[in-house]
């Protein structure tokens, strides 16, 4: 199977997890915590987004509100056969993945956001800023990736588009917005993770999510060596074990 394409593991026990990847990226880039997090007894779900995993130019075709429908029938999927659901959601996963504890504040067991924006002033990329009018001069625009960047991709397998919509970039930084505004109203546990080190989302970013965030049980947590996706760096062990933590704490006090 490719590394790209959506998964299920089924895990031993209630708790289940949806996997959200990045923006122009896909499930390879959750795909090991996925198998991990399965042998720890969890069934996990990768879900694909709308318009990613095939051509940029797709991409293109597709707003945020496609994207969250995709999540959005993967979470029902997973709720069909499992009582608890936890949501774990990269980089603009992150943002998919509090969309749907917003919907869903009572059913959705817990959150947990890796790089994610919590402003639209916290990406490192100023570019993104003129957007919504370089879009109608530039459609396409090519991502700068360094080597180190590409020999993590080729070592894990992630695929990643490295030609980005401009149209998609603007929806992206909308839902930012979108999500800045409705902080406050996110109710669910939540675990926010975030590299010290993230050279595409500014580390201030975990921050603002963690002081706005309207649940009353919420957790900040920093690594110190990775880069931007935690869940393939060098600490994603450490990743792992936060993250299963987090969830066995939650089901615990669901059983109490």
């Amino acid at each position: 199977m490719h590394l790209g394409a959506p998964f299920y593991f089924q895990g031993d026990q209630d708790a289940a997890c949806l996997l959200i990847h990045g923006f122009a990226s896909t499930p390879s880039e959750v795909r090991w915590l996925g198998e991990q997090l399965s042998k720890r007894g969890y069934s996990t779900m990768g879900v694909l987004l709308s318009g990613h995993g095939t051509t940029p130019e797709e991409l293109a075709g597709t707003t945020w509100k496609d994207w969250y429908s995709s999540v959005e029938g993967a979470y029902k999927r997973l709720r069909k056969d499992h009582k608890h659901v936890f949501v774990v959601g990269v980089s603009m996963g992150g943002l998919l993945a509090m969309m749907l504890a917003k919907n869903y504040p009572v059913e959705v067991a817990g959150i947990v956001t890796a790089g994610t924006p919590g402003s639209r002033w916290v990406f490192m990329d100023k570019r993104i800023h003129v957007t919504p009018i370089a879009k109608h001069f530039m459609p396409f625009q090519k991502r700068r990736v360094s080597p180190e960047a590409r020999k993590l991709h080729e070592q894990t397998g992630r695929v990643y588009y490295f030609k980005r919509p401009l149209a998609a970039v603007q929806s992206m930084m909308q839902l930012t917005i979108r999500i800045r505004k409705l902080l406050p109203e996110i109710l669910v546990p939540a675990l926010i993770m975030h590299s010290r080190k993230d050279k595409v989302i500014n580390p201030a970013s975990a921050d603002i999510i963690y002081k706005h965030l309207g649940s009353n049980q919420k957790t900040l947590f920093f690594v110190d060596e990775s880069d931007h996706i935690i869940t393939l760096d060098k600490e994603r062990d450490l990743v792992l074990n936060c993250i299963d933590g987090f969830f066995r704490e939650l089901l615990e006090e669901r059983k109490s």
